[in-house]
């Protein structure tokens, strides 16, 4: 089992900072399955500050929505799971296993 605690479709525009710092302030919180944060996409505004959150906070694993290269999952901080959405991820998957391992 483990907990997503989503940054991305779930949240509106407006309320990305709160919800960042709310996952946060969750992860530190005992849980009794691991806990992930799904970050924001490679090229939106808040990814890079979702990154960040994600590396300081106490969550296992991050999330990348449509991961299609190695580079939408290195130097994250935190063991990656990938979401493959798209062909190109299906294609990159070999590369983007080797790539997310912290």
């Amino acid at each position: 089992d483990l907990v997503i605690l989503d940054l991305e479709d779930a949240v509106k525009p407006g309320d990305k900072d709160s919800a960042r710092e709310a996952a946060v302030a969750a992860c530190a919180e005992a849980w009794p399955v691991p806990v992930a944060i799904r970050i924001n996409g490679v090229g939106t505004s808040w990814r890079e500050a979702d990154i960040e959150a994600v590396a300081r906070s106490q969550a296992d694993l991050v999330v990348v929505p449509r991961a299609t290269s190695a580079q939408d999952v290195t130097d994250l901080g935190k063991p990656v799971l990938a979401m493959i959405e798209t062909a190109a991820g299906v294609i990159a998957a070999p590369f983007l296993l080797i790539r997310s391992k912290p």
